[in-house]
């Protein structure tokens, strides 16, 4: 999906404790996420690389990310409600036109 939709209201809302450096390790993640239609890779490395985390602080920024937003489904990838949700819907305005 090369568009989705950001609510700021509901962004600032879940958001609003994470830290400058865990923001960007967020947009990185939920832009995989979108870019690839779907969950991303559960394993450490391939996050890190995902969100750009080339320094231990900005792995432990994407560590307390992943815990927070997303969990680990039966295949062993991490989902995200909040994008599914949104995936559905853009998905279904596709097939519609």
């Amino acid at each position: 999906m090369n568009y989705y939709r950001h609510y700021l209201g509901d962004y600032q809302r879940d958001t609003a404790h994470l830290s400058l450096i865990e923001h960007g390790a967020y947009r990185c993640l939920l832009d995989a996420y979108y870019a690839n239609d779907g969950p991303i890779p559960a394993d450490e490395r391939a996050l890190f690389r995902l969100a750009r985390a080339m320094d231990d602080g900005e792995r432990a920024a994407v560590r307390y990310v992943v815990g927070q937003f997303f969990a680990v489904d039966a295949d062993g990838r991490l989902r995200h409600n909040r994008c599914d949700r949104e995936l559905e819907l853009g998905l279904a305005a596709i097939d519609v036109a």
